[in-house]
């Protein structure tokens, strides 16, 4: 089965090695997590609201496991929304945090996905707490090497507006990398979504309604 919640190596979260023998040991440059746009596309920055693909790996082993968190950075809380998307992953959720982690402890898999849709609204950096196993397969806990990484993401750079209260909500923001331009209206319990793609020759407006 899959680790319990916690041990991704968070501000104040253990590790793996609450269960597991081995050293917790520097993940940079064992552990790679990017983020895959809706093209398969990797990209450094998120688009509030969007939704991505998020591919883990790390080095070879007999057996592996992971488990990783998405925080907002400035204050540590859950950043955005996870689901899994293959059956070698699973995402446990507590009352203030999200974990995705690896489903099987026999598992050699050699990576691991999950969609991650990212905040609403620009919510600053976003950090992704990574703890892989890289495991021996001696059949027990000793002997298992834990690495622990970070992955940070930053909101697109551009002009942001946010109003909020208890009724309507209000951003725009405009994305260097695809020339676009994106309005988020949140008005009662409809999110009206207006997106213009701009280019040299044409304009096209979208309107998507959610009750």
């Amino acid at each position: 089965s899959g680790p319990p919640t916690a041990k991704t190596g968070a501000p104040g979260e253990s590790t793996c090695t609450q269960c597991h023998s081995g050293s917790v040991m520097n993940g940079d440059g064992v552990n790679n997590l990017i983020l895959m746009d809706a093209s398969q596309q990797v990209v450094t920055e998120y688009i509030p609201g969007e939704t991505y693909t998020v591919s883990i790996t790390t080095q070879a082993a007999s057996k592996r496991g992971f488990q990783v968190s998405p925080r907002i950075l400035s204050n540590n809380t859950r950043a955005g929304t996870s689901t899994g998307i293959t059956s070698l992953s699973a995402v446990q959720s507590t009352s203030t945090q999200q974990y995705i982690n690896h489903v099987s402890s026999s598992t050699n898999a050699s990576s691991w996905e999950f969609n991650w849709t990212a905040p609403s609204t620009n919510q600053g950096d976003v950090r992704f707490y990574l703890a892989t196993n890289v495991a021996n397969g001696n059949n027990s806990s000793s002997g298992d090497n834990i690495f622990t990484s970070q992955h940070t993401f930053s909101a697109v750079a551009g002009a942001s507006i946010q109003e909020n209260s208890d009724s309507q909500q209000f951003s725009v923001y405009y994305t260097d990398d695809q020339n676009r331009l994106v309005f988020n209206f949140y008005l009662q319990n409809f999110y009206i979504l207006v997106s213009f793609l701009l280019n040299l020759y044409s304009v096209n407006l979208s309107f998507f309604f959610f009750s």
